[in-house]
């Protein structure tokens, strides 16, 4: 992760107040404090959860944070290690059979159960998916294919979902 990125993220959870959404409601942002490399270790000991490296280097800056929370009807929760490793047991669990193992979950989207994965492609490259909790997973769509660049881009459009 760039210096720029770093700083842009810890600009919003520094200066807390006087931050507006898209929609000019006023919004928080929470961040946890960095992950230690044994709870990074043991997430990434885990077979069926497969992260990107951007985001194995995000979780030792902030083990997970809020961006962008309009009380609890909307916003972007970044899992940690653990959250990771309960919220894809449960999708496992919700979807079943359609469960597609590529997918690990990294981000709950607040207020409609929606949530965000990563997909491994057989490439070794990642795509980040929109994860509708009422569809199948096989028909979610690719929302991009850099952690960096969806964040950034959260950042620029003030939380709203650009990709909808």
């Amino acid at each position: 992760l760039t210096p720029g990125f770093l700083g842009r993220l810890n600009l919003l959870f520094e200066t807390q107040n006087g931050f507006l959404d898209y929609e000019g409601l006023p919004v928080s942002f929470r961040k946890k404090k960095p992950a230690t490399q044994q709870e990074i270790s043991s997430l990434s000991s885990k077979d069926n959860l497969k992260l990107p490296t951007d985001y194995l280097h995000f979780l030792q800056a902030t083990n997970g944070c809020v961006l962008y929370q309009y009380q609890d009807l909307g916003g972007f929760e970044f899992l940690g290690t653990k959250e990771i490793i309960k919220e894809n047991e449960v999708q496992r669990q919700t979807y079943e059979e359609d469960w597609d193992n590529s997918l690990t979950v990294f981000c709950n989207v607040l207020g409609d159960g929606d949530f965000l994965s990563f997909r491994l492609r057989p490439d070794h490259r990642y795509e980040i998916l929109d994860c509708y909790n009422d569809d199948n997973p096989k028909n979610w769509k690719v929302i991009s294919n850099s952690f960096v660049e969806l964040v950034e881009k959260l950042i620029d459009e003030s939380g709203r979902r650009f990709w909808l």
